[in-house]
């Protein structure tokens, strides 16, 4: 990695460690604004490679690194038209990336305050408690493990994992895919359907207990939940859909998680510990406010990932041509 010491850097002085090493450009017919843009580039990726050493941890010599071959256009205004188009499109993604974690942040700050069931100590007018075993149905799930499935199986498979890693509140059939298993393979198990609540029951941290995703835009797919997961069935009517991805995000759910879960070095929510758990519970027409607005904020930031990612795309497209020559800014 490399990193730039220039007036936006807010330290007079950095001291570095004995891993680093400082590369100041001495030759004035050189930009160093250009010399970073191609130095964290793709274009020399294959010569560090070849340089590096070591398996856990690869290392580079000072002397490998002065044997770098970098190409630099001899014009230095062309030098410094690059590197201003590259910062621009890095102060963009920058731009972005705040953006995001503002949202982000104001979506964290809304369910502290829309998911808690007290107001000034009191609860609030028109909610209840009611525990898992009177909200849900619990239904069977398969076991099989990751190296079983495929994304050409008949069936598809919910595993416990990509609802750690790969998920928030929902699982929404039209923006994610899920893996494959074969059909032969199955034996009865309960199909999900839209609206159902899928709970990861292991976690290897406490931040995992208990997190689950909501099932949307099922449509006619055929899917079954998997290894160490749980399937709720709404049985009581008490939830609209789009509010039972939610539930693991109550402050007052999640401490009951946290405090019935049992394991050393891999964390577990047994079936019968998950049933006496009490869930708030706010009035439908408030249920479905809360819904409508976390919708309308996760809408806005999905949006906002794309764009995040069209802009790195395009950054990555003009280090392509800006850096090989390609393209001239001249």
């Amino acid at each position: 990695n490399f990193a730039h010491y220039n007036e936006h850097v807010q330290f007079k002085n950095i001291r570095i460690n004995s891993g680093m090493v400082i590369l100041r450009c001495e030759n004035p017919s050189v930009s160093d604004e250009y010399l970073y843009a191609i130095l964290c580039s793709s274009i020399l990726s294959s010569q560090i490679e070849r340089l590096s050493f070591g398996s856990a941890q690869p290392q580079l010599t000072v002397k490998g690194i002065s044997t770098l071959n970098i190409p630099v256009p001899k014009d230095y205004k062309e030098q410094t038209a690059i590197a201003k188009a590259l910062s621009d499109a890095d102060a963009w993604i920058q731009s972005l990336t705040r953006l995001i974690a503002k949202k982000r942040q104001i979506k964290q700050g809304a369910m502290q305050t829309l998911l808690n069931p007290y107001e000034n100590g009191r609860l609030k007018d028109g909610w209840e408690f009611i525990k898992f075993d009177d909200a849900f149905n619990f239904l069977s799930t398969a076991s099989y493990s990751r190296a079983e499935l495929n994304y050409n199986g008949e069936l598809g498979y919910i595993h416990y994992g990509d609802i750690h890693t790969k998920w928030n509140e929902f699982l929404d059939f039209k923006h994610h895919i899920v893996p494959m298993i074969d059909l032969a393979k199955i034996k009865g198990y309960s199909l999900v359907k839209e609206g159902d609540l899928i709970m990861a029951d292991a976690s290897e941290d406490f931040s995992g207990i208990g997190k689950s995703v909501e099932i949307k835009s099922l449509g006619d797919r055929q899917v079954i939940s998997g290894l160490h997961t749980l399937l709720l069935r709404d049985k009581g009517g008490n939830f609209v859909n789009g509010f039972r991805g939610y539930i693991h995000k109550f402050k007052y759910v999640k401490q009951q998680f946290d405090s019935l879960a049992t394991g050393l070095k891999v964390y577990g929510l047994s079936k019968g510990n998950l049933k006496g758990i009490e869930i708030p519970v706010p009035p439908k027409k408030e249920q479905v406010g809360i819904v409508s607005y976390f919708h309308d904020l996760e809408s806005e930031i999905r949006l906002l990932e794309i764009k995040l990612t069209k802009a790195k795309k395009i950054k990555q497209g003009m280090m392509q041509n800006l850096l090989t020559g390609r393209i001239r800014l001249i």
